[in-house]
């Protein structure tokens, strides 16, 4: 990784106008790292320009800043595009509004193994955020972290891992927080805006949910369909709620999903698995177009229903 650093840390050296972008739907993480990065280039004198579709969730604009990115581009030519946290190619949000955009160079932060990205590909499945592989990169460096920088990273590995509960957690992960946080980075102002900002959504949208849970014992699967226009009427809770995740530790569960259509016929998927149930979530998500973890990854689709859940079962099959 180090001799990656230090390719990476050239093409930005040579760039002078820079775009930086992140999934589409963008958490903490994706966003966190995203705003970290874009703000130590800016320090450094690039001419940076941060890409997202606007406005973003509740839960992020007030923590996040979101007065500083753009969702319009007056004009495409740029030395460097950045991508963040993406693991599909065609979840970029860039990329998604100007797929012939022409770049000298494109470079990858990611923590997603199984994925489709562009460029030179910084990606390490083994951290538990790309917050905290935007952190290694910059330490090594050695570009300064401000307590600005160091709150957005700390956001983006918060998020990611649950509050530091998620098996990717470990020792080095503790250390990058506690070093972001003797830079001046608030856990506790994360964690609370997030949890003050949506509690009664969460349990609103928990409980709707959970009315709608279907479930094949014999294939392990269970699943919560959320039609567009239930979408439309818990918006934001839904995604905060984390429905899979509380499905997945169910016992008899080898995967859960969550499928919400988000636009009329388009369908967006969130898998869920647990460490001992031995099945890789990202291949499943990787069939259906989309990529991820091996315990949490995600797809969007156009196929009805029935062949979403079909396409499920007939993965899980050839795993088992």
């Amino acid at each position: 990784m180090k001799k990656l650093f230090e390719q990476a840390g050239k093409l930005i050296d040579q760039a002078t106008r820079i775009l930086l972008s992140t999934h589409e739907a963008p958490d903490a993480d994706g966003l966190g790292s995203l705003l970290a990065l874009a703000r130590v280039l800016s320090k450094k004198g690039k001419s940076v320009i941060s890409f997202a579709h606007l406005p973003l969730p509740n839960s992020l604009g007030s923590f996040l800043g979101q007065e500083v990115l753009s969702d319009k581009l007056d004009a495409i030519g740029f030395d460097l595009v950045i991508g963040l946290d993406y693991g599909n190619l065609a979840r970029l949000e860039f990329y998604q509004s100007f797929p012939d955009a022409a770049a000298a160079n494109w470079l990858t932060f990611d923590h997603h193994l199984i994925s489709d990205q562009k460029g030179l590909g910084l990606i390490d499945p083994k951290v538990s955020s790309t917050a905290e592989l935007v952190y290694q990169f910059l330490i090594f460096n050695q570009w300064p972290i401000d307590q600005e920088t160091a709150n957005y990273l700390l956001a983006g590995i918060v998020d990611d891992t649950g509050g530091f509960r998620h098996a990717s957690v470990g020792a080095q992960t503790l250390k990058v927080a506690g070093d972001l946080m003797l830079k001046g980075a608030s856990w506790y102002k994360f964690a609370c805006e997030k949890k003050l900002h949506f509690w009664d959504k969460k349990a609103v949208a928990l409980s709707e949910a959970f009315l709608r849970v279907r479930t094949d014992l014999v294939k392990g699967l269970a699943s919560v369909f959320i039609d567009h226009a239930d979408f439309k009427r818990f918006g934001q809770g839904l995604e905060e709620a984390g429905v899979a995740s509380f499905l997945s530790a169910a016992p008899e569960i080898k995967v859960a999903l969550v499928l919400i259509e988000k636009e009329p016929g388009v369908f967006e998927g969130s898998l869920r698995s647990q460490k001992d149930r031995q099945v890789n979530v990202a291949l499943i998500a990787k069939a259906l177009g989309g990529g991820g973890h091996w315990l949490a990854a995600g797809f969007r689709s156009r196929l009805s229903l029935e062949e979403i859940i079909s396409a499920i079962k007939k993965e899980l099959a050839a795993i088992a």
